[in-house]
């Protein structure tokens, strides 16, 4: 049994959440009018660094909730900036416009073989990277209540 046990916890994967309290890494990808956008254009700021597609349903499923916690914190130093794994832009900004997000969104439009993907090492969407004023990690793949209480604490009166 004691075996048994040291085999599964050694073969758990765990990579995206070793990212956490390391610096960020910047990303740099075209807006829905090709302007470049940067996570470090927001360095001084709480970055929810969002991975998501207009094809993926779980993330439309979550973009409400992110939709609520953007208007909750924004004038609190607090972003979200949407990367995509699309790989239609009209699919892209059609998403974006009906699910109201209202804040920066990028995409090199590349789906799996996305920049994004290889620099934060994406292997399921949606996922996230919440990063400090202070450029470091402090939270992975944040959804639903996890997140608002993360916020809260962060960010809260």
């Amino acid at each position: 049994m004691f075996s048994i046990t040291l085999l599964l916890f050694a073969c758990k994967k765990n990579d995206q959440d070793s990212l956490t309290f390391e610096k960020y890494t910047d990303l740099s990808l075209p807006d829905t009018s090709g302007t470049l956008i940067s996570i470090s254009d927001y360095d001084g700021t709480y970055r929810l660094v969002e991975f998501w597609a207009s094809w993926c349903g779980p993330c439309r499923a979550e973009n409400p909730n992110l939709v609520n916690l953007f208007n909750q914190y924004k004038n609190k130093n607090f972003i979200i900036i949407g990367f995509s794994l699309d790989s239609q832009a009209a699919n892209w900004k059609n998403a974006i416009i009906d699910d109201q997000l209202d804040w920066p969104n990028a995409s090199d439009l590349l789906q799996w073989e996305s920049l994004a993907v290889s620099t934060y090492n994406v292997s399921y969407t949606p996922y996230n990277v919440l990063i400090d004023p202070d450029g470091f990690i402090i939270g992975t793949n944040l959804k639903g209540a996890d997140l608002a209480n993360k916020l809260e604490e962060l960010l809260g009166d």
